[in-house]
């Protein structure tokens, strides 16, 4: 019996720039003159609180003096430079916003240079890990090796550096191998293509590009783990952006080699599991294909960004991820283990509905989806949160219904799903009004709306919504 498992080698031209990112401790030799000791430069990072000004600390041996350094950020942006008179050591402080890799060139008298690097842990308030602080040439991508990790050794004997990178006040894992030019865990890339044509487009997402346009996003390939960096106690976090990977895409739709394309029942997955200081753990699943609906109006594969709440996880120190799916041999995904993500612990994008002052609202008119495109489920995804539990409820009609006794102004959050796609929309309420009050007392009307939430352009004979200049809101009778 023969096993086999997918490993994903580098391939192509991507190949070289992904070996030269980021470039760690590169050193050119002095010259000719054995009297003269090779340049070597030393970096050595810091830990500080939000706010508070990092060392940068340079050690330089060898060389000719006098010698000058520039120290750059992950974007490879100057944040210092310094001069020795003699090889020794130079420090340079610097106030960063967020966990970042750092560069250090330092230049002798005879021009010759030696670089490494070196990271700043910022702790306090999180900071989002959305890869826009990681340098990258044009439609590019980083996979390893993180020449400062630790050798170790993989399943399969070979020569593995265990390493990482950081973005935000997180860090991911990346496990290269030196033997065969293979990755797992976390790679990160800027590629603006969308397709899937040989291996060299592994580093595409289905999107072609990072959550809501950004430049950088970071490809998950096989497990890795996150790491929380701004808390030694650990930290929630509010949830992530994922969308399918551009080769697990195609394989879910055409196959390949190794996998059969998707038909009913099929489906691929990806578990995120939280561990906490007291070692206990939670898991949240996210399916990034799931053909197991009876109707195949409800089949879906994400090719779009969509938000995970791992709120539910709770104070975590790491977050690993883990693949799943109904295409396997001997117990391995035969489907191309692969998801990407950005803006992890950021902002989930959530619309706003016109004020509602009825007890209840029907949710259909508030979402984009069309009822003829699948099944629409709805749910409240903040009230174990935000202080609404118990306060409204969800009707098998698909209205929003405020609980008896419940007055005053809130805002309830409603999510609607359809195919895997997910919109978050915030209902405010304000029940304080009542029929017939007079406009005047409040001062001019700002903005009207139907009973529905539609915005009207002038009054229309019936019951008014009216928000008035001074922010109360009334229902108004016209005639």
């Amino acid at each position: 019996m023969i096993m086999k498992k997918r490993v994903y080698f580098l391939a192509g031209p991507l190949a070289v720039a992904l070996t030269a990112m980021p470039a760690m401790a590169a050193v050119r030799p002095a010259g000719n003159d054995p009297q003269v000791e090779a340049l070597a430069v030393v970096a050595e990072g810091d830990t500080v609180a939000a706010g508070a000004e990092a060392v940068l600390t340079a050690r330089v041996s060898g060389g000719t003096a006098p010698f000058t350094l520039a120290w750059t950020n992950g974007l490879r942006e100057e944040i210092g430079t310094a001069t020795l008179g003699e090889a020794g050591t130079a420090t340079t402080g610097y106030a960063p916003a967020e966990c970042d890799l750092y560069y250090v060139t330092v230049t002798d008298a005879n021009g010759k240079q030696a670089a490494d690097t070196c990271r700043v842990i910022v702790t306090g308030e999180a900071v989002a890990a959305t890869m826009e602080n990681l340098w990258l040439d044009e439609e590019s991508a980083w996979a390893g090796p993180d020449t400062k990790g630790e050798a170790v050794t993989g399943t399969y004997g070979d020569t593995q550096m265990a390493g990482s990178f950081v973005s935000g006040s997180y860090s991911f894992s990346n496990n290269y191998s030196l033997d065969w030019g293979s990755w797992s865990g976390f790679a990160y890339s800027n590629s603006t293509s969308a397709g899937f044509e040989s291996l060299s487009d592994q580093y595409n997402s289905a999107t072609g590009g990072g959550h809501d346009g950004s430049a950088n996003f970071a490809v998950a390939f096989d497990s890795g783990t996150i790491t929380v960096l701004n808390a030694a106690g650990g930290d929630t976090i509010s949830g992530l952006y994922i969308t399918n990977n551009a080769y697990a895409l195609n394989s879910i739709k055409n196959g390949d080699g190794y996998s059969q394309p998707f038909t009913d029942g099929s489906f691929l997955k990806v578990t995120f599991t939280g561990t906490r200081a007291d070692g206990t753990t939670a898991t949240v699943e996210h399916y990034l294909a799931d053909y197991r609906q009876a109707s195949a109006a409800d089949h879906y594969y994400l090719d779009t960004w969509q938000w995970v709440d791992l709120r539910s996880l709770g104070r975590v120190l790491t977050v690993s991820f883990a693949m799943d799916g109904s295409d396997k041999s001997y117990g391995y995904l035969n489907t191309p283990a692969y998801f990407c993500l950005d803006d992890l612990n950021g902002n989930r994008t959530t619309a706003e509905a016109a004020v509602q002052t009825g007890r209840s609202v029907e949710l259909a008119s508030l979402f984009s989806f069309a009822t003829n495109e699948g099944t629409v489920s709805y749910a409240l995804p903040d009230s174990a949160y935000d202080g609404t539990a118990g306060m409204a409820s969800l009707t098998a009609d698909g209205r929003l219904v405020l609980a008896d006794g419940v007055t005053g102004r809130l805002s309830v959050v409603v999510s609607a799903t359809q195919r895997g796609k997910t919109e978050f929309v915030s209902v405010p309420f304000d029940i304080t009004s009542g029929i017939g009050a007079p406009e005047a007392a409040a001062g001019a009307p700002e903005s009207r709306y139907s009973l529905g939430g539609q915005r009207l352009g002038a009054a229309r004979k019936g019951v008014n919504i009216v928000r008035m200049k001074d922010g109360t809101v009334r229902k108004v009778v016209v005639k």
